[in-house]
């Protein structure tokens, strides 16, 4: 028994949040990749990090090490959206001229939708490193200058 136009009808019960993640679902790709785990770094990680009663660390410790992952999530953002989006334009024009080769082509949807997926994940791959050196060279100096007492740096302090 096939049952036609079901999918509406059951769409219009569903809570609100439901329908968004169904329809964000649909247009995933690495930007929505980079801003989704910058929501997990810079916002539930820093929760469990600050919040942990497991944790031996002193209060200062955590809140430090809380606002270094949202700190992170930001940097990441930045860089690799700004690295991402310029070369996923520059990769339309290439597969629009058939720069790309016969396999990359607009006749071959298929290989141009692996390629945009995976090629992306590469270039974010790449800039983790050099993510994490803005962070290690910006954030203690950030830190030391706007919340002295969180950062713990004796020379401050004295």
């Amino acid at each position: 028994m096939k049952v036609e136009g079901l999918t509406p009808n059951i769409n219009q019960y569903m809570p609100k949040s439901v329908r968004f993640f169904s329809k964000y679902r649909k247009m995933m790709g690495e930007r929505q990749d980079i801003i989704l785990n910058a929501v997990g770094t810079g916002v539930v990680a820093p929760i469990f990090i600050n919040y942990n009663s497991l944790s031996k660390s002193d209060k200062n410790t955590k809140t430090y090490s809380a606002l270094r992952q949202t700190a992170m999530a930001i940097i990441a953002v930045v860089v690799q959206a700004g690295i991402t989006i310029p070369i996923d334009k520059y990769i339309d024009k290439m597969i629009k001229k058939g720069q790309l080769g016969d396999k990359f082509t607009l006749q071959n949807p298929e290989n141009i939708k692996a390629f945009r997926r995976i090629l992306p994940l590469g270039v974010a791959l790449f800039t983790i490193p050099f993510s994490c050196w803005i962070l290690n060279k910006t954030y203690p100096k950030f830190m030391d200058k706007f919340f002295p007492k969180i950062s713990n740096n004796k020379e401050i302090k004295k």
